[in-house]
Parts: structure tokens; C-alpha cells; sequence
């Protein structure tokens, strides 16, 4: 079904109207669309099933079917149906309506552009979209620049020749060319309609000395890096000339607004090349066992997917990250580690088991062959090996692969020295993992593993050493998976639960902002999130909560957006939905009643402040005077809610 979408929407024209998008979000069924992946128990609104962002036994997925929104406890991955339909598809945003629109039957509306239209369509997109634009626009011609007999002769040449890489892998990854010119693209681009500040920003040109702008990529064999759903966000560039001092150059970390003060569109320590490809092929294997293959080289990618490896990725130029481990995650449940075979390499794998650890990753390392030559460790990469020992060798090696824990502490044992103090720091290493393997069967067994091990070697694992990392773990670490293991974001209870009835009645969203009692929300990123939602709400003539959920996919605080998300994700205290006359009221008096005592507070707070700061007694009087009048609102205000009740 899916592949008919895709089909269907590339021949599409214009974008999909704003009144088809809203009648299938309000028509979409939260279980009939999750359902389809998940098996869901318990009864409407609030029902739960086993995660599909990540691997576990005990349920820990839930949605809210009256605000249309799910969540994790175990992994902390929280949305709406459509960032549902394009997690879990592989889907882009329109892709998804067009999908959640066969399921409900419904016939969408596309606008048809005139040129006039055209220009007002591309004045309203977002900044976000603008650069993807700009990046498919120069992917497209980095591609027609390949398939030139002239321009891309020595390109082809290196990579059918020298790299062996066929037409259908190199169609497939969409690799291209990038001309020795120095402003050839950014001609191309401002010629397709793209400012010049926007090729910049989208790190493809860099103001040159004389005022014009000279492109990044110059002589190089060009893929485009596409995040996990498959956004083309970067690129990566592969040195033709020999001469050129950087063998590999990625895209910049690109920012949609000023740097680090908004989200990111490209961070190479957050992106995981070959991952949108993986993502499609991994739907083959069981689940509980799906395998994905990290690697060093985006090469070496391409030439394992060609020879049947579909489940490899890269980190594309970067030391492995967390975040990347934690994309992996999302899509897989084993690891697979087959970095070269030098010093670095090794080096590398010993470097990412411990995070891969922290990540909740199990899996196998691969120590692909390498020799001592003059001082230095000199060994394959993926790609290299595979051609010298074929295809049957390669496989044979990674099901002879040992675990990552065996191989981590071999390498550690490759560096250690047996003095007393060396085998002190290598003991502390060990401890150091311990505390990350929050299974304590698993926990159990690996300390086995570990004693074994060292024992070969004369080094006993003191009882103190586990007894140690268990207090480090006590406590801080709970949960399924990575996102569970970061700190979870303490936002004070009344203020939470006025921004989350907000959210469920959207009305109240310019109301406090309009009546400016959202300054009572001392908690500064709550606060920033209320306006920046009741910003988006009075620019919509009738909000629903799917518009909310639509609008908390934008907000920069990745933390105050999954805890949004997990509060809407409960029942709702409130009986009744948003456009229910009775339940708005009870809405509207609950979050007046919690202001009410928030005001409460701070005159409590300032009171002491004043008394103590000698504040002249008529100013203390004041405040009291306005104690007592909020006391006893609250009072009338509580009693009238139990009689109701």
C-alpha cells in the first residue's frame, strides 16, 4: 500500500489543501491508525501496546484516542497520527495525510498553482522547507552532472571502476557529481529561485573575498545524507583529486534559524547515513531481531547494501554519537560493529561498545584483519575485505562475530598494563559500563562474562567493584532504553496541568495569553511554549487538538515536548472533549481555580520577601488584603466544584 502512495504522490501537483489536511485529522481513528502496527489492550481514551520504537516485554506505549496522541514511557517517543504514520512508514508529511486519507476513505483537495500562486506558495513555506528544497534541487543536479558523458567520465570511472560499484547501487544511493567549478551550483541555484543567503545557510556555498559565493563541493563524487525519514538534510562529498587535502567533506551542521539558538536541520553527530534505506529493508526480519550493521564509510555502505548487507549504515564523518546509537535504536534491536581493521578502527570499536551499552544496544563486533607495519596498525575496511575474501568470507565472519562485551574487554586487555595501577584503570572501566545495563539478568550475566575474562588473565573483579557501580545505578537510571536514562524534565505540577488543559480545550491558549495570567507560569520554557501555541492558535479560525498536536512538533524544547506529549497522553481529568460546551466550562473554571492558587503562592512568597526585607507596613497590608481576597475565591471556587461533583 504503501509504494501505490508514493507512486500516487509523486505524479500529484500542488500541495494538499489546508481544509482536506484538517477533515482527515478530524476523521482519522487514533486506534485504526495504530493499530495497524501495534496491538493495543485496554479501553478508550487511554489504551497501551508494545513500543515499535524499541524492544521490549511489558507495554509501555499508550495513546489518548480523544487528543489523538501516543507515548512511550520506555523510549520517551511521543507524537501525533501523523508523525505515527511517518515514523513508523518511512513517510514525509504529505505522504502520510495521503495514507491516512485511503484509511479513512476520504478524497483529497490539492491547490493548483498558477505562477502567481506559485510565488505566494513559496513565500508561506517554512525555512525548513526551503532548505530541503534547495538540497533536493542541488542533489537532482549533482545527479544529471554524473550521467553527463563528459562532465562525469572520471567520476563514473572511479566509481564503477575503482570502487565497483554498479548503475543500480549508485541509482539507488543517488550519487552524483560535483564539477571543478567554483560557482557553477550556486549559479544553478539562484537560477531555480534560491537566494543566495539560503544556499549559504544550507551549507552549500560560503561567501568568497570578493564578495560572491564559492561552492563547497568542488571535484568530488557527491550522496546526499537523508535523515531517518528519509529528509534530505546534507551531503557528502568524496575527494576525486589526489591533491585535495580533505579526502571526505560532509555539509556543515545547518541551522533553520540563527545558530544554536534553534533546530537543527543537519548535525552530523545526530544523523545516521543509510539509515532511511534500512529502515524500508528491516520490515523483513522478525521482530526481536533486527540487525543493523554500523560501519565507518559511506562507500563501504553502498558496496555492502550492493552484495545483499542491506541492513548497513555509517555515522557519515563523525565520531559515533549517542544520539546516533539512539536513532539506531529506534528502528533496530542488534548492533552490528565491523569497523576497519587499523589502529583507529579498532580503537573506534572500543570507543562506541560503552555507548552502544548506555544506548541499551546489545550485539557483535567484528576485528577485521590488520598487521603491524612499521609501528603502525594497518588493516581492511569493509568494503576492501569483502572484495578480497567475497561475499560467503564476509557473512561467515559475522556469524562468527563475538559479542560486544567480549570484544571490549579483549581491547581492553590489548592496552592494559598489568602494574597495580594498570589494572586498577582497566577495573574502573569496567565499573564504568556497569551502571548503564539497567536488565539486571543481563547486568548479572555480563559480570560473569567480565569476571571470566579477566580471571584468564589474572585479574579477579572484587565484589566491591559491582557493589560500587550498583549504587551509581540505584536510582538514576530506569526505563527501556536511552531516552529513558537522561534526566526527566521537572516542571512544577500546577503549572504543567494549566499548560496541559490548555492544550486539551485549545480556546484557553489565547485566553491566557490575552489576559496575560501566562506570566503566573514561572517555569520559563513552559511558559515560552504557551505563547509560542497561542501564537499559531489565533492565527487559526477554529483549533482542535490536532492542530495543538501538529503545533507541539515545532516547539525547540525537545524536553517540554515529550513531557506535553505524555501528559495528553493520560485520561483527561475533565469529562468531555474540546467542543463540548459543558466540559469547556469545567475546563475554563479548573485552570482559573489553578492560577488562582499559583497567584496564591507568589503573594505568599513575595509577603515573606516584603517582612523580611523591612518593606513598609502599608505595602505589607496590601498584599495581605490580596491574600485574602484569593483565599477566599479559592475557597468558594473549591466548594462550588465539589457540589457540581
Amino acid at each position: 500500500m504503501i509504494e501505490a502512495i508514493r507512486d500516487a504522490v509523486s505524479m500529484m501537483t500542488g500541495r494538499i489543501t489546508q481544509q482536506s489536511i484538517d477533515e482527515v485529522l478530524q476523521l482519522t481513528d487514533m486506534t485504526h491508525v495504530v493499530g495497524q502496527v501495534v496491538k493495543l489492550i485496554g479501553r478508550a481514551p487511554s489504551m497501551k501496546g508494545l513500543c515499535p520504537f524499541h524492544n521490549e516485554n511489558t507495554p509501555s506505549f499508550t495513546i489518548n484516542t480523544d487528543q489523538k496522541v501516543y507515548y512511550c514511557h520506555g523510549c520517551r517517543a511521543g507524537g501525533n497520527a501523523v508523525q505515527f504514520v511517518m515514523e513508523t512508514q518511512s513517510l514525509s508529511f504529505k505522504e502520510a495525510i495521503e495514507y491516512m486519507a485511503q484509511l479513512v476513505g476520504f478524497e483529497l483537495r490539492y491547490e493548483q498553482f498558477s505562477e502567481s500562486d506559485q510565488r505566494r506558495y513559496q513565500q508561506e513555506r517554512s525555512r525548513r522547507g526551503r532548505l530541503l528544497e534547495c538540497n533536493e534541487a542541488a542533489n537532482a543536479w549533482f545527479i544529471k552532472n554524473f550521467h553527463n558523458p563528459r562532465l562525469g567520465r572520471e567520476a563514473k570511472i572511479y566509481a564503477n571502476r575503482g570502487r565497483e560499484l554498479s548503475l543500480s547501487t549508485l541509482e539507488s544511493f543517488e550519487v552524483g557529481f560535483a564539477p571543478d567549478s567554483f560557482d557553477a551550483l550556486n549559479r544553478y541555484l539562484q537560477n531555480q529561485g534560491f537566494d543566495a543567503d539560503l544556499i549559504v545557510q544550507a551549507g552549500l556555498s560560503r561567501p568568497g573575498r570578493n564578495g560572491g559565493l564559492i561552492d563547497r563541493f568542488r571535484n568530488r563524487l557527491m550522496y546526499p545524507i537523508r535523515n531517518r525519514l528519509g529528509d534530505l538534510v546534507g551531503f557528502g562529498g568524496r575527494a576525486l583529486s589526489a591533491d585535495d587535502n580533505a579526502k571526505y567533506l560532509n555539509s556543515p551542521d545547518t541551522w533553520i534559524g540563527e545558530p544554536n539558538q534553534s533546530r537543527a536541520l543537519y548535525k552530523k553527530g545526530d544523523v545516521v547515513f543509510g539509515l532511511d534505506h534500512v529502515k524500508r529493508n528491516i520490515r523483513r526480519q522478525p521482530k526481536g531481531q533486527r540487525r543493523v550493521m554500523l560501519v565507518e564509510g559511506n562507500l563501504d555502505v553502498m558496496m555492502l547494501h550492493q552484495e545483499g548487507f542491506d541492513h548497513a549504515v555509517c555515522a557519515s564523518g563523525t565520531k559515533v554519537t549517542v544520539e546516533q546509537l539512539r536513532e539506531i535504536a529506534k528502528v533496530a534491536d542488534v548492533i552490528e560493529l565491523v569497523f576497519d581493521g587499523d589502529g583507529p578502527g579498532r580503537a573506534a570499536t572500543q570507543e562506541v561498545i560503552p555507548r552502544c551499552i548506555e544506548t541499551g544496544l546489545d550485539g557483535y563486533a567484528v576485528l577485521l584483519p590488520g598487521e603491524i607495519i612499521e609501528g603502525k596498525r594497518k588493516g581492511d575496511d569493509p568494503d576492501s575485505y569483502l572484495r578480497k575474501a567475497g561475499k560467503d568470507a564476509f557473512e561467515q565472519t559475522l556469524k562468527s562475530a563475538d559479542d560486544i562485551i567480549t570484544v571490549w574487554v579483549c581491547l581492553l586487555l590489548e592496552d592494559a598494563s598489568f602494574t597495580s595501577s594498570g589494572k586498577t584503570r582497566l577495573l574502573q572501566k569496567v565499573g564504568q559500563i556497569l551502571p548503564w545495563i539497567v536488565d539486571p539478568i543481563r547486568r548479572e550475566l555480563v559480570v560473569d562474562q567480565v569476571r571470566q575474562l579477566l580471571r584468564a588473565r589474572g585479574i579477579e573483579v572484587s565484589n566491591r567493584l559491582i557493589n560500587s557501580a550498583q549504587s551509581k545505578r540505584s536510582g538514576s537510571h530506569s526505563g527501556h532504553s536511552p531516552r529513558a536514562m537522561t534526566p526527566q524534565l521537572v516542571v512544577p505540577e500546577k503549572q504543567l496541568e494549566v499548560v496541559v488543559t490548555a492544550l486539551r480545550f485549545p480556546q484557553l491558549l489565547t485566553e491566557l495569553r490575552d489576559s496575560k495570567r501566562h506570566n503566573l507560569l514561572r517555569h520559563a520554557a513552559l511558559r515560552e511554549a504557551l505563547l509560542l501555541l497561542a501564537e499559531q492558535a489565533s492565527a487559526q479560525p477554529r483549533v482542535t487538538p490536532m492542530h495543538v498536536n501538529l503545533w507541539l512538533q515545532e516547539l525547540r524544547d525537545d524536553d517540554v515536548r515529550q513531557l506535553l506529549l505524555k501528559e495528553l497522553s493520560r485520561p483527561s481529568p475533565i469529562d468531555g472533549t474540546f467542543d463540548d460546551l459543558t466540559a469547556s466550562r469545567s475546563a475554563h473554571r479548573h485552570v482559573v481555580l489553578l492560577l488562582d492558587q499559583l497567584e496564591l503562592q507568589l503573594l505568599r512568597q513575595l509577603l515573606k520577601v516584603t517582612i523580611k526585607g523591612d518593606q513598609p507596613i502599608a505595602k505589607q497590608q496590601q498584599i495581605e488584603r490580596q491574600i485574602r481576597v484569593l483565599e477566599k475565591k479559592v475557597a468558594n471556587f473549591t466548594r462550588g466544584n465539589r457540589q457540581r461533583a
